[in-house]
């Protein structure tokens, strides 16, 4: 979900269609992926790797967005994506979620 959420962040911000954020990498997710890859890295291998280039890209182009204010009104409203399902595994994504931002801002 944490990589659904950063790809849609970027798409929205790119003006592309958002995936959907459920927590499955399946057709819809590797296309974003490699899109992104195609666009925004050096190279591309279809994969997010923890700390891998891809993520690395992911995070630093929603800090980047974030820190000059650019971010997409999507990331303010992803929280209520998964929430009315399962509010657990939510507050464990965006617990990471801010400990990695916050690791990029220091």
């Amino acid at each position: 979900m944490y990589v659904q959420i950063l790809l849609n962040d970027s798409r929205v911000r790119n003006v592309l269609s958002q995936i959907t954020v459920a927590g499955i990498i399946g057709p819809e997710t590797n296309g974003a992926i490699k899109l992104f890859q195609d666009r925004q890295t050096s190279s591309r291998d279809d994969r997010v790797d923890p700390n891998g280039p891809t993520i690395r890209a992911l995070e630093a182009a929603h800090l980047d967005g974030v820190l000059s204010g650019r971010f997409s009104d999507y990331v303010r409203n992803a929280q209520g994506i998964s929430l009315r399902r399962d509010p657990d595994t939510t507050q464990v994504i965006f617990q990471a979620y801010l400990i990695r931002l916050r690791q990029g801002l220091g």
